[in-house]
């Protein structure tokens, strides 16, 4: 689990640039960034040790984005109908 955790604290930086590419957005980066710890944090377990622990959180970032995305625009898709 240290090693996990200092290679999660680590990746923070890396990450929150990354958010901020895909968002345009800080604070909401920094909200994808504080989900994508959470969740590597759950799974922790499911990580298979010596593979690229990099590409697997920025796995977990893009897909909390794409989610969130999806989500956003059914709720406005859903709000444009009800006008």
């Amino acid at each position: 689990p240290d090693a996990f955790k200092s290679e999660l604290i680590k990746s923070i930086p890396n990450l929150r640039a990354f958010a901020v590419s895909l968002c345009h957005d800080a604070t909401m980066a920094n909200d994808l960034v504080q989900e994508t710890l959470l969740k590597a944090w759950q799974h922790r377990n499911k990580y298979i040790e010596g593979t690229h622990f990099r590409a697997w959180v920025f796995t977990i970032l893009r897909n909390t984005y794409f989610s969130l995305f999806r989500k956003t625009r059914r709720e406005n898709v859903g709000q444009a109908a009800m006008i």
